[in-house]
């Protein structure tokens, strides 16, 4: 009898050892998952073999040895987000990725683009460019319907091709954006049903508090990689700019 004893004792160590360590592995887990979503909540499904790309701060001022809040997002992020859930133009493995910030109904920000597309050219499979929509809040601002017609085309594989008729149209009026898509010979239903949908409006947002917590607060705004250039430049600066980052 008292060797029988001893050996449920034993029994009952291992199941508790063994439900310790489960235990913990799950709280671990949780807690990587509760400190670490709102980093990535931004980042949309990416398509297969597209890695994405975050810059976030190396050294974060710190005094709890704990960990125990969750840090602010606008205090670790360092530069943008590169997902494939925004429209990428050139080679999607280049090292080097210029990202920018804009507009459609911006000038400057159509005159920045030319440069961009012309640095594209060049240095072809070194660099690729990044969109991300930044207009005004207004939701029935051309600004904003520009942006969320953009997505739409996005939705039917025709987002630069769309862009670059909004960039084109000299005059933009609500009416224009179903006239742009009827010409591209986008689906008329899908592209109408898309401009009311949650998923087109989400993408612009999300690029909207991506810009907040960077403290954009004008347009263009460019990265190349975690370089910041806001405003207007030149195309010798901007090519410095390429180049350091190629070397």
């Amino acid at each position: 009898m008292r060797m029988l004893m001893l050996k449920k004792n034993k029994f009952n160590i291992k199941l508790f050892v063994i439900f310790s360590l489960l235990l913990f592995i799950f709280v671990v887990i949780s807690m990587f998952f509760v400190l670490f979503r709102p980093y990535f909540v931004l980042t949309k499904r990416s398509e297969k073999n597209f890695e994405n790309r975050y810059y976030f701060e190396e050294n974060i001022d710190n005094n709890d040895p704990y960990i125990n809040k969750v840090p602010n997002f606008a205090d670790l992020l360092a530069g943008p987000i590169i997902s494939e859930s925004d429209p990428i133009r050139g080679n999607k493995e280049a090292e080097v990725a210029i990202v920018i910030f804009s507009d459609f109904v911006c000038s400057f920000c159509a005159s920045q683009e030319k440069l961009i597309n012309k640095a594209l050219l060049e240095y072809d499979k070194k660099i690729m460019f990044i969109w991300k929509d930044y207009p005004e809040t207004n939701k029935n601002s051309l600004s904003y319907r520009s942006a969320l017609a953009g997505r739409c085309a996005q939705a039917q594989n025709r987002f630069w091709d769309y862009h670059d008729e909004l960039y084109k149209t000299e005059k933009l009026e609500q009416d224009s954006f179903i006239r742009i898509a009827e010409n591209l010979g986008l689906d008329k239903n899908k592209f109408n049903n898309c401009l009311k949908s949650v998923e087109a409006d989400g993408l612009i947002q999300d690029n909207i508090e991506e810009a907040n917590a960077l403290d954009i607060n004008g347009i263009p705004f460019m990265y190349v990689n975690k370089q910041e250039i806001f405003g207007q430049v030149n195309y010798d600066d901007l090519k410095r700019v390429i180049e350091v980052e190629i070397n």
